[in-house]
């Protein structure tokens, strides 16, 4: 089921402060009746939160099984002979319909084995605990995020500060996804939905939350071979370590930018025009071996193609005593170049940095907003209209 409203349409009901539920909020009181925990016996997800392995279970509630009353025409309890009319099951089934079965979820520590928060009914309205050891830890979240899978509607009834910021993060997430499945397109080809209207949907949703966050600088380790990483963009070729980019440069900066060059290890700048021969720009890198692995990684992308170098450059690279590199000119042309080619097709080996670099970008940014693929389906969709 696609939202089709803005998430403030969807997020009706008031605010309270937190400490409204600061009683029922601890380890104690979540875990102070023990039976009711037998109930989560599905396990749906298993994730990690800060440094706490949290498994998800889900309980299916049969409303049917409860008690309800006949009424007669006028609303009203109905008895015969003195006595109240209860619902048969049937009955209580053709009358919910739909909303049958509730869903229900808890959070468990794998390691303690205890429930660290759970989702709750509170006079109709959808409460989500969280015990205050592990708050801010994205548990609400994702406890709200599948709630509204099973029931898109959940109504709140109210928000504390950071429920409000759940709910907002859990219904964004949902629709990005929805958006990346195709399901909006299809709703929009199908005449369900307006462009309008979707891209008010869009813009009402929160930031995507990267998951992958900058170590600190003193933990930073440059020289880590499991850690440098290549990609080529065009004639562009970097070199980086993955803990060095920060989420806001991935998802805001382009490559090239001077932003991304700032924490680039090394990069390569080749142009290659029509009908001139490529020709090196620019290149730096962190030791003259590590320049010149970039340079060998750009070049062997061109199909053999000789590239020309000016002879500063050449001579501070030391280009003759390496021997990937092979001279193709016997002296500089007029324009003090010299021609440098690789005996070597680098092209499988990018390949293979470039598919990694893009699943790393993927981690930065789950839904490919960088890429913009959800305007692009937007474009597309305004196109056709």
């Amino acid at each position: 089921m696609l939202y089709t409203k803005t998430f403030k349409e969807h997020a009706v009901g008031g605010y309270h402060d937190s400490s409204a539920y600061e009683r029922s909020a601890t380890i104690d009181s979540i875990n102070e009746y023990p039976k009711w925990k037998e109930a989560f016996n599905l396990t749906v997800q298993t994730k990690i939160h800060g440094d706490r392995h949290i498994i998800y279970k889900m309980h299916k509630e049969d409303c049917a099984d409860g008690t309800y009353i006949k009424k007669d025409q006028n609303d009203e309890h109905l008895y015969i002979d003195g006595k109240l009319q209860y619902l048969s099951f049937e009955e209580k089934c053709v009358m919910l319909g739909a909303n049958r079965f509730s869903y229900w979820f808890a959070a468990f520590d794998s390691i303690t084995g205890l429930c660290v928060a759970r989702t709750q009914d509170e006079w109709g309205c959808l409460l989500v605990l969280v015990a205050d050891e592990y708050r801010n830890l994205g548990i609400g979240s994702s406890l709200v995020q599948m709630t509204l899978r099973r029931n898109p509607e959940a109504y709140s009834g109210g928000f504390t500060p950071q429920g409000f910021h759940n709910r907002h993060r859990a219904f964004s997430n949902i629709v990005r996804e929805d958006f990346a499945a195709g399901g909006y397109r299809k709703a929009y080809l199908e005449g369900s939905l307006s462009i309008s209207t979707i891209r008010l949907i869009r813009d009402s949703l929160k930031p995507a939350k990267s998951k992958i966050r900058s170590i600190p600088q003193h933990l930073f380790e440059p020289n880590d071979p499991s850690k440098i990483m290549y990609y080529s963009d065009g004639g562009a070729t970097y070199s980086y370590h993955t803990d060095s980019l920060m989420v806001g440069d991935i998802r805001e900066e382009s490559w090239g930018s001077r932003k991304i060059l700032e924490k680039c290890l090394g990069f390569v700048f080749i142009m290659e025009a029509m009908n001139t021969p490529p020709r090196l720009l620019r290149y730096t890198g962190m030791t003259p071996k590590h320049t010149l692995d970039i340079l060998f990684l750009a070049m062997g992308q061109l199909a053999g193609k000789s590239v020309y170098i000016d002879t500063e450059d050449a001579k501070n690279l030391e280009l003759e005593r390496d021997p990937r590199f092979i001279s193709t000119s016997n002296k500089a042309d007029s324009n003090g170049r010299l021609s440098f080619t690789v005996a070597v097709d680098t092209s499988l080996v990018m390949h293979k940095f470039n598919s990694a670099h893009n699943h790393l970008i993927k981690r930065f940014d789950e839904y490919n907003e960088k890429e913009s693929l959800i305007f692009e389906s937007l474009d597309a969709m305004s196109e056709s209209a």
